[in-house]
């Protein structure tokens, strides 16, 4: 099986995402709760979208984020 986003292999057929593009998804869902915080109720599309606009967002994440949208 392969990634969704990149065609690296996947470890199992029941995941859709290689090991680093799942690893930024958990990383950017762990992440949203520090932010949730700090922006009192931000919601998920708006974080996904602030994240999305930094500088230093990785393009695994991107991958992610865009993956994301597409699915909310």
């Amino acid at each position: 099986m392969r990634c969704r986003l990149c065609e690296r292999e996947v470890r199992s057929e029941d995941e859709t995402l290689c090991k680093y593009h799942r690893l930024a998804r958990d990383n950017l869902k762990e992440c949203y709760n520090a932010w949730n915080d700090a922006y009192s109720g931000i919601t998920w599309a708006e974080y996904l979208n602030r994240v999305k606009t930094l500088e230093d967002t990785g393009q695994w994440i991107r991958d992610v984020i865009s993956l994301e949208e597409v699915q909310h």
